[in-house]
């Protein structure tokens, strides 16, 4: 069977997976990135830790905006390692602070030691002024995916989709994406 990249130890009290910072794409630097530039879909590559069902998808708001919303989605990728297919994806309100989760539209699951991709955008076309953790501009891990040795892309950014938009059902890989950290999210998977 399939075994568990980073199994939780139950009295450990862990109950959710950082997919933001197992290797080869983590990191351990804490930083903020301002959900601001976010109005398209960027997506960042994970290695499932687990495999099963994901239940909550999730991000530390370090500043609340009332009436905001983001949304999260999981992709699979296509044969060139890039996100492809919306697995599903959740609708998360800013108007706290702290970790905050929502359960996904519909079921789907992941399989450990596989790579997909998660991404953020903006539900609506606001002045945003919240921040959620990231890791931060030290030792941000690039995709390595480049058009010169002397940027840093970090995201790929779907620009075909609609602005301010559920996550497209299919991902178009169309921009590389530089000075976007690494948005920490939390996983649940049972």
């Amino acid at each position: 069977g399939i075994v568990d990249v980073l199994p939780k130890i139950g009295s450990t009290g862990a109950d959710q997976y950082n997919i933001a910072m197992p290797p080869p794409w983590g990191n351990y630097s804490i930083g903020t990135q301002t959900l601001n530039p976010l109005s398209r879909c960027h997506a960042f590559p994970f290695i499932a830790p687990a495999t099963g069902d994901v239940d909550a998808i999730g991000v530390k708001i370090t500043t609340a905006d009332a009436g905001e919303d983001i949304y999260m989605a999981i992709y699979s990728q296509d044969s060139n390692n890039l996100p492809s297919t919306r697995l599903g994806y959740t609708t998360i309100t800013l108007d706290a602070t702290g970790e905050v989760y929502a359960a996904p539209t519909g079921s789907f699951s992941l399989t450990a030691g596989t790579q997909y991709w998660y991404s953020i955008n903006l539900k609506d076309n606001a002045i945003y002024n919240g921040v959620v953790s990231s890791c931060a501009a030290n030792y941000v891990p690039t995709l390595g995916i480049t058009d010169s040795l002397e940027s840093n892309y970090n995201a790929i950014r779907d620009e075909t989709a609609s602005a301010f938009a559920v996550p497209p059902a299919t991902f178009t890989a169309d921009t590389l994406s530089e000075n976007i950290k690494r948005i920490w999210v939390g996983l649940k998977i049972s």
